[in-house]
């Protein structure tokens, strides 16, 4: 890749470099500091791959940096990845919500920075598939759908929504806190109900706008609470809650589908996307254990088993609802058998005795 470091510490960019050419493996650039890097950057004679930022800089730190980058269009998907001496929960935070992929503390290990860059290598080569991709989106609608197919697995990216983050960077995110920040933290995952219908069903834009409504509705439930929030594919978010304290986990579903139904009615009623959409939260799992990634199953597990077990009840009541049907059929066709049998008998005097027997 081609890498542009920014840091107002000279030596660090020297340990940089020295380290890049042993690999050999990416092309460094550095400057030293913020407002250098943003002129480079709007000259717009290199194209970058992947930055890297420390946060405390004069004048223009790295997270007010990022933020620049990522307004910058053809940079808002590019991997940035803080490399910073700031461990403290409120610099992750401010980083990952300015719209960094990932966070390195000083004084890193350079065999781990080569790992972290790896990662942020494949992330490079899946933001440069689709940039090929969608070369044409604005002026053809069906381009556009094939750009927005997704497997319903896959996990992607949803841009424009407050404390939505990529995959990766939520993953990044949970592995970079202080242990100490995990005891009152909590994760828990929201389900979209039929999801593989409504995949199968809706054109990959209507698909994707879907999600995207999901998504706006979760940042506008979960406000108070200050959940950072992901889209892991298959209809399933995963948020993570710094402190249970004071959240009331059982009140999010009723928020969120009320947010939906808002968001839903919005939309133009000619759009196959404004059909009733239900979603599932489920119970919190508290992240006090040392294996960071068994919160993260058990809060899919959750949710997955509610949503289970309401599928079932909705099935249950579905047949219980059937024998009524068929016998308020069975009493329809009764009376228009009487009544035709009174037509016979009396004639055109009977239309008072068939109102009658009517009630």
């Amino acid at each position: 890749m081609k890498i542009l470091a920014v840091d107002d510490d000279w030596m660090i960019l020297e340990l940089l470099e020295q380290a890049m050419s042993v690999s050999g493996q990416h092309e460094l650039t550095t400057v030293t500091s913020g407002e250098k890097a943003i002129r480079l950057l709007e000259q717009g004679e290199q194209r970058f791959d992947c930055f890297l930022l420390d946060i405390q800089m004069p004048h223009i730190d790295g997270v007010e940096l990022c933020r620049v980058i990522r307004e910058m269009p053809m940079y808002k998907r590019t991997p940035i990845l803080m490399a910073t001496a700031m461990s403290q929960k409120a610099y992750i935070d401010r980083a990952f919500a300015a719209g960094a992929s990932d966070y390195v503390t000083k004084p890193f290990d350079f065999e781990e920075l080569e790992t972290r860059l790896t990662t942020a290598a494949r992330m490079e080569r899946h933001r440069a598939r689709g940039t090929t991709n969608n070369s044409a989106v604005v002026a053809f609608k069906e381009i556009l759908n094939r750009a927005l197919r997704h497997s319903l697995s896959e996990p992607f990216e949803i841009q424009g929504v407050k404390r939505a983050v990529g995959f990766m960077s939520f993953e990044n995110y949970v592995l970079t806190l202080p242990i100490a920040n995990l005891f009152t933290a909590s994760v828990f995952a929201v389900q979209i109900s039929k999801i593989k219908d409504l995949h199968k069903e809706l054109k990959p834009i209507e698909f994707h706008e879907l999600i995207t409504d999901v998504a706006k509705a979760i940042s506008l439930a979960t406000e108070e609470a200050g959940s950072i929030f992901s889209y892991r594919g298959n209809g399933m978010f995963m948020c993570f809650v710094a402190s249970s304290k004071g959240v009331e986990f059982e009140k999010i579903e009723e928020a969120v589908q009320r947010e939906i139904a808002s968001l839903r009615l919005a939309r133009s009623a000619s759009s196959s996307a404004t059909r009733a959409l239900n979603v599932v939260v489920g119970e919190p799992a508290a992240m006090r254990i040392f294996n960071r990634a068994t919160p993260l199953k058990k809060a899919t597990s959750y949710v997955e088993k509610r949503s289970k077990e309401l599928e079932d009840l909705s099935i249950a009541i579905a047949k219980a609802s059937e024998p009524l049907e068929n016998m308020d059929e069975e009493l329809s066709a009764r009376r228009q058998s009487y009544e035709t049998i009174l037509q016979d008998l009396l004639g055109e005097g009977s239309a008072d005795l068939r109102s009658r027997v009517a009630h």
